[in-house]
């Protein structure tokens, strides 16, 4: 399955069920949705991001995405049919604290990689907290100057 486009999250979220096998596509495609994103929090998509996205989707997905894929999925929610939040809290209804924990950790990750972390990433990183059902205190930022 091809977790670019999204098909095991969209089913979930119009209502389908999901089988043991699909919980882990539901955790790689709502981590890649949810960095790829992150790239664009800003408007400006940076080269260092998308190579973060790429590095952690090895990391804890076991998925190697091209660049591309990072953009084109960052652009896309303008065109998208259901509202990003609305698909985090319909998702954390299936996965466990410890993975939700991980795409929150993931995007301080790339949020962070620049060193600079401005407004609108602020205010999307605190939503995703939000919307994955987190509290502050359960994200391990990463160290400063990382």
């Amino acid at each position: 399955m091809d977790i670019f486009q999204l098909e095991t999250v969209m089913r979930f979220f119009r209502g389908g069920e999901l089988t043991d096998d699909d919980k882990n596509t539901l955790f790689q495609e709502t981590l890649f949705m949810t960095l790829a994103r992150a790239t664009a929090a800003d408007t400006n998509i940076a080269s260092l991001e998308v190579k973060t996205v790429q590095a952690i989707m090895k990391r804890e997905a076991g998925v190697d995405v091209e660049a591309k894929d990072v953009r084109i999925e960052a652009i896309q929610h303008a065109f998208e049919t259901a509202p990003f939040n609305k698909l985090l809290a319909k998702v954390r209804q299936k996965l466990d604290k410890p993975e939700r924990v991980r795409i929150a950790d993931a995007l301080a990750e790339v949020i962070s990689v620049d060193n600079r972390v401005g407004p609108f990433e602020i205010d999307f990183f605190n939503a995703v907290v939000k919307d994955l059902g987190l509290e502050p205190s359960d994200i391990k930022l990463p160290p400063h100057g990382s």
